[in-house]
């Protein structure tokens, strides 16, 4: 009895395998706006994150620069500059959102607000805005297939979950 494989065995295979790929493609195809919205919903939830914990770790201010218009969003450090007696702002990263991804809407307690915004973290973790006041965000992030992505920010504690 010989061993081993026939060449139309191999055939037989190659033809699954391509009419398998062929039902496959198209399928994952439409969970992919869902799958890009999810992907940027956490790494909107990172980047907050890490500009809480760079916050409390280093004392000073880092935080997120909200761009709706230019579908992106920015981390940076904001440093007192002594000589002058103003906060200059530092870019340290700017992400981009995928593609078919935008924001929906910005509220800052509770109230929707157009524009550019920006949220940083004080040295204890606690959420502020522009005006330097404690203030709680949500974000909301939608595809192109009307699903949508929130992500809350807790006034006071800057707790940071997506839903």
């Amino acid at each position: 009895m010989k061993k081993g494989v026939t060449i139309i065995e191999m055939i037989v295979v190659i033809g699954i395998i391509a009419i398998l790929s062929a039902t496959l493609v198209p399928l994952l195809g439409r969970f992919a706006p869902s799958i890009r919205l999810s992907g940027d919903s956490r790494m909107i939830v990172s980047a907050l994150r890490r500009a809480q914990q760079f916050s409390i770790s280093t004392e000073k201010r880092y935080g997120i620069k909200f761009y709706p218009s230019q579908k992106e969003y920015q981390l940076f450090s904001r440093e007192y500059d002594e000589d002058s007696g103003e906060y200059n702002d530092k870019e340290i990263e700017t992400i981009k959102l995928s593609d078919g991804i935008s924001f929906d809407r910005i509220k800052i307690d509770g109230v929707e607000v157009s524009g550019d915004q920006e949220l940083y973290f004080d040295p204890f973790g606690a959420p502020k805005g522009s005006d330097n006041n404690h203030i709680g965000m949500q974000i909301i992030l939608i595809n192109n297939q009307n699903q949508s992505k929130t992500i809350n920010i807790r006034k006071n504690t800057g707790h940071v979950k997506a839903t």
